[in-house]
């Protein structure tokens, strides 16, 4: 069985992505570094993790062919 930890989104620029939605969803950033940032809350369960990519090509909606597709990735471990 798997538990979910949380959403990974890919980025240009980690903190300021993860301080727009840690405001926007009243939760708080609890980590930062090594090219990620993390936000939480004590209510939900689930991380919602920035990852910085080098090179980043913002997606394009909807889709366009030959554009950058959507970047977000579920992270999650195995219960032992």
């Amino acid at each position: 069985m798997m538990k979910l930890l949380g959403n990974v989104i890919d980025c240009d620029n980690e903190n300021e992505l993860a301080d727009f939605y840690a405001q926007m969803l009243g939760w708080t950033k609890t980590f930062s570094g090594n090219g990620f940032a993390v936000i939480s809350s004590k209510e939900h369960p689930m991380l919602l993790v920035f990852q910085h990519i080098e090179n980043y090509e913002q997606p394009v909606f909807p889709p366009v062919q030959g554009t950058q597709a959507r970047m977000s990735h579920f992270e999650s471990i195995r219960r032992i």
